[in-house]
Protein backbone atom coordinates (compact mmCIF):
# COMPACT_ATOMS: atom_id res chain seq x y z
CA UNK A 1 0.00 0.00 0.00
CA UNK A 2 3.09 2.15 0.40
CA UNK A 3 3.96 2.01 -2.98
CA UNK A 4 0.66 3.32 -4.08
CA UNK A 5 0.52 5.96 -1.44
CA UNK A 6 4.60 7.16 -2.68
CA UNK A 7 3.31 6.71 -6.52
CA UNK A 8 0.30 9.47 -5.80
CA UNK A 9 2.30 11.08 -3.81
CA UNK A 10 5.41 11.99 -6.06
CA UNK A 11 2.36 12.28 -8.71
CA UNK A 12 0.60 15.33 -7.01
CA UNK A 13 3.94 17.15 -6.30
CA UNK A 14 4.94 16.93 -10.12
CA UNK A 15 1.31 18.28 -11.20
CA UNK A 16 1.63 20.90 -8.70
CA UNK A 17 4.75 21.95 -10.24
CA UNK A 18 3.55 21.88 -13.72
CA UNK A 19 0.38 24.07 -12.79
CA UNK A 20 1.05 27.60 -11.34
CA UNK A 21 -1.89 29.65 -9.87
CA UNK A 22 -3.40 32.45 -11.67
CA UNK A 23 -5.11 34.11 -9.17
CA UNK A 24 -4.61 35.69 -5.41
CA UNK A 25 -7.58 32.70 -4.02
CA UNK A 26 -5.46 29.73 -5.71
CA UNK A 27 -1.79 31.02 -4.05
CA UNK A 28 -3.79 31.59 -1.02
CA UNK A 29 -5.69 27.54 -1.34
CA UNK A 30 -1.88 25.93 -1.38
CA UNK A 31 -0.04 25.34 2.06
CA UNK A 32 1.92 27.72 3.32
CA UNK A 33 3.64 25.87 6.12
CA UNK A 34 5.28 22.22 6.93
CA UNK A 35 2.34 22.12 9.73
CA UNK A 36 -0.17 22.35 6.56
CA UNK A 37 1.45 20.37 4.51
CA UNK A 38 1.60 17.49 6.91
CA UNK A 39 -1.93 18.19 7.58
CA UNK A 40 -3.02 17.85 3.87
CA UNK A 41 -0.85 14.33 3.75
CA UNK A 42 -2.41 12.76 6.59
CA UNK A 43 -5.81 13.41 5.16
CA UNK A 44 -4.76 12.15 1.41
CA UNK A 45 -3.77 9.25 3.19
CA UNK A 46 -6.69 8.38 5.06
CA UNK A 47 -9.32 9.37 1.75
CA UNK A 48 -6.94 6.32 -0.10
CA UNK A 49 -7.25 4.06 2.89
CA UNK A 50 -11.09 4.67 2.53
CA UNK A 51 -11.04 3.94 -0.41
CA UNK A 52 -9.29 0.79 -0.50
CA UNK A 53 -11.82 -0.18 2.04
CA UNK A 54 -14.61 0.66 -0.34
CA UNK A 55 -12.99 -1.26 -3.17
CA UNK A 56 -12.53 -4.58 -1.15
CA UNK A 57 -15.97 -3.95 0.35
CA UNK A 58 -16.90 -3.62 -3.70
CA UNK A 59 -14.90 -6.57 -4.75
CA UNK A 60 -16.71 -8.47 -1.86
CA UNK A 61 -20.28 -7.45 -2.84
CA UNK A 62 -19.36 -8.02 -6.56
CA UNK A 63 -18.61 -11.88 -5.73
CA UNK A 64 -21.79 -12.24 -4.08
CA UNK A 65 -23.59 -11.30 -6.46
CA UNK A 66 -22.10 -13.27 -9.06
CA UNK A 67 -22.41 -16.46 -6.66
CA UNK A 68 -25.99 -15.19 -6.74
CA UNK A 69 -25.98 -15.19 -10.36
CA UNK A 70 -24.24 -18.37 -11.01
CA UNK A 71 -27.35 -19.83 -8.35
CA UNK A 72 -30.50 -18.07 -10.06
CA UNK A 73 -28.78 -19.54 -13.54
CA UNK A 74 -28.38 -22.94 -12.51
CA UNK A 75 -31.62 -23.32 -10.72
CA UNK A 76 -33.83 -21.67 -13.97
CA UNK A 77 -31.66 -24.22 -15.93
CA UNK A 78 -33.08 -26.87 -14.23
CA UNK A 79 -36.35 -25.60 -13.62
CA UNK A 80 -36.38 -25.95 -17.69
CA UNK A 81 -34.99 -29.33 -17.35
CA UNK A 82 -37.55 -30.48 -14.96
CA UNK A 83 -40.55 -28.42 -17.61
CA UNK A 84 -39.03 -30.77 -20.06
CA UNK A 85 -39.33 -34.01 -18.64
CA UNK A 86 -42.87 -33.55 -17.65
CA UNK A 87 -43.83 -32.85 -21.11
CA UNK A 88 -45.26 -29.28 -21.00
CA UNK A 89 -47.27 -28.44 -24.01
CA UNK A 90 -46.05 -24.99 -24.60
CA UNK A 91 -49.58 -23.43 -23.38
CA UNK A 92 -48.91 -24.08 -20.00
CA UNK A 93 -50.94 -27.01 -19.51
CA UNK A 94 -49.19 -30.20 -18.90
CA UNK A 95 -49.55 -33.35 -20.79
CA UNK A 96 -49.05 -35.50 -18.08
CA UNK A 97 -52.04 -38.46 -17.32
CA UNK A 98 -53.24 -38.13 -13.64
CA UNK A 99 -55.05 -41.41 -12.51
CA UNK A 100 -58.71 -41.82 -12.09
Amino acid sequence: MQCGTGLKKASIHNTSKMTSPDSKDEKQALPSNPQDLATAYREITKGEQTATQLEANLSNLESKLDAMLAAFEQQEGSDSKIGDKTGSNGDGSSNTSKGA
